[in-house]
């Protein structure tokens, strides 16, 4: 045997031997796994999920936000969406923001009543409002929970898709793929205050309740049911985003159509014959100025003096 061949053989042994040594520990794995905890287990699966959502909210906001809307929402106001979730969490009628109030002048009639228009709520919805302090501090809870911060994203997407004009047109009407936006953001956040109240049911088990197999096994059943349950609200998310993504490119079709039609209005031939004339009449201009430069010169050399001045309007 080649003496090379025979140092590697020895020094892959001994490497090997090493590793052994350090990783093949019996009673270290088996103190790992006596250390093991399904509960810690859970709550670090349960944490790396809601991280990877909240992620995923933030990149769609992001997208949202960069979308060609043509809207600056003014800084420390919110969009109706996001107002309305705020109200829905609360406990609060949407409605009551941006109300019109009619029929007081009429005698038979008391109290002045709300009249709801198709206006009325599209102008609720367009609106931007500065919420209060509680208001702020109850937005700031809710971006704080995992079902919350799916809802204050699908807020923010959907208040994109109502600025799109072409949203307002008859388009999805005529294909029947109109989404009622309101109710799809009210049926999220109602979603995440049922998600919210659920896992405050399932707090973490500690002492001997913690120790407790059946009690163990029932916490990791539902911690999983409830992930589950904020990963589907995510997948509703997502289509709502790419019903957004679709709005978005009709929306540029149909800025593209609208300002080939605009274009279309000038008339090549009538505008080409128009820059002839204009040229022509610039022509005739510069022949009257060199014109009548000349004669000035002529003028000003025999008689040794200006141009007479004329009294007349010249204009």
């Amino acid at each position: 045997m080649h003496p090379a061949v025979f140092v590697l053989i020895v020094l892959l042994l001994v490497v090997a031997v090493v590793v052994l040594k350090t990783y093949w520990n019996p009673t270290a794995r088996l103190a790992a796994k006596q250390d093991y905890s399904p509960v810690r287990a859970a709550q670090r699966a349960k944490v790396t999920r809601h991280r990877a959502r909240a992620t995923e909210c933030e990149r769609i906001e992001m997208e949202a936000r960069a979308s060609d809307d043509g809207v600056d929402i003014p800084h420390g106001h919110n969009s109706g969406f996001e107002t309305l979730v705020v109200d829905v969490w609360n406990g609060n009628d949407f409605t009551l923001r941006h109300r019109a109030v009619g029929l007081g002048w009429l005698p038979f009639v008391g109290k002045p009543e709300h009249v709801e228009t198709p206006e009325i709520t599209r102008g609720r919805l367009d609106r931007t409002y500065p919420l209060n302090g509680d208001e702020k501090h109850q937005l700031a809870k809710i971006r704080a929970t995992d079902g919350g911060r799916i809802a204050l994203a699908a807020a923010e997407v959907a208040a994109h898709i109502h600025r799109y004009p072409v949203w307002h047109s008859g388009v999805f009407d005529d294909v029947h793929s109109r989404v009622d936006l309101v109710s799809e953001v009210t049926s999220l956040t109602n979603a995440a205050i049922e998600l919210r109240d659920q896992t405050r049911l399932t707090d973490v088990p500690a002492g001997n309740v913690g120790r407790d197999d059946e009690i163990v096994a029932v916490y990791v059943q539902k911690t999983e049911l409830l992930q589950s349950r904020a990963d589907a609200l995510l997948d509703r998310l997502r289509a709502l985003d790419d019903l957004r993504g679709v709005v978005a490119q009709i929306q540029q079709e149909q800025n593209k159509y609208d300002w080939l039609d605009r274009a279309n209005t000038i008339d090549d031939i009538n505008t080409a014959a128009d820059a002839v004339a204009d040229s022509l009449h610039a022509v005739d201009l510069r022949d009257r100025a060199r014109a009548s430069e000349a004669v000035a010169r002529i003028y000003a050399a025999q008689n040794k003096g200006p141009w007479p001045s004329y009294g007349g309007d010249w204009t």
